[in-house]
């Protein structure tokens, strides 16, 4: 749980990668999906992501077969008020790729839910996030 610290090494024009469960999408006034707040906000107020690469990409795609993955700036996770941490001991069960890639997002401070909702919120509804499908699709 917080506090987490801001890894300034991480650009704010560096992309990030977070695999999409169902539940964590909504569709677009032109049908096309986003990410919900779901997507950035978990209640232990520190949500997994990963260094965009074309390795990683293909890891996740490995790890979470028929989810949807979505690329984001690491600026909007800072401009919604969030920091960006390294997480390299935190990285999921089967994980082949560089461990120091991985990442968690959250406050710089716990913060109450309702808070937490609207920072993620301020994320999911930034322009320029991009969804990605399932593999094969």
């Amino acid at each position: 749980m917080p506090p987490l610290r801001d890894d300034d090494n991480i650009a704010s024009d560096q992309s990030l990668l977070r695999a999409l469960r169902h539940e964590w999408t909504t569709l677009r006034a032109d049908g096309s999906e986003r990410p919900n707040r779901l997507a950035f906000t978990d209640s232990t107020q520190e949500t997994s992501c990963f260094i965009d690469s074309e390795s990683n990409l293909a890891e996740l795609r490995r790890l979470f077969p028929g989810e949807q993955i979505c690329r984001f700036r690491a600026g909007f996770v800072r401009a919604a008020g969030f920091v960006i941490e390294r997480r390299p001991r935190e990285c999921p069960d089967g994980f082949v790729g560089d461990p120091n890639d991985h990442l968690v997002i959250g406050p710089a401070e716990e913060i109450r839910k309702k808070e937490l909702m609207r920072r993620g919120d301020a994320i999911a509804k930034t322009q320029g996030i991009e969804v990605l499908p399932p593999t094969g699709e």
